[in-house]
């Protein structure tokens, strides 16, 4: 007897692999920066940064719905502007994470250049 198996693949491409790896150092940096000062200033880059990946993710499930073979038709179509539509109302959001850079002189005596750094990256 033969047992059906179901094989889910994922698959990611090297400059999605390098974003996820550089935004988990993002929010490492301030982790760590949260603790070394005592202090949550720095917590709007969390949601900046959610913000900056919204529009690639729903750019990333269009793309993965327009290259299905198995089911082409209206359906996916309407899938696909779904996410068009909503890469779009995000789309704005993914550079406001270099307004952050606004925040450096904010407080004096502070590690400027670790806030720079975790900023940039």
């Amino acid at each position: 007897m033969q047992s059906n198996q179901i094989r889910l693949t994922f698959s990611i491409s090297r400059a999605t692999l390098s974003l996820v790896l550089l935004s988990s150092l993002c929010c490492f940096l301030l982790l760590v920066r949260t603790i070394e000062t005592r202090h949550l200033r720095g917590i709007y880059l969390l949601w900046n940064l959610f913000l900056a990946w919204m529009p690639l993710f729903f750019a990333l499930i269009a793309r993965r719905i327009s290259i299905q073979k198995s089911k082409k038709g209206i359906y996916n179509q309407f899938f696909i502007l779904i996410n068009l539509g909503l890469w779009l109302l995000f789309f704005p959001n993914a550079p406001y994470i270099i307004t952050d850079l606004i925040h450096l002189g904010e407080f004096n005596g502070q590690i400027v250049w670790f806030d720079t750094v975790s900023f940039l990256w």
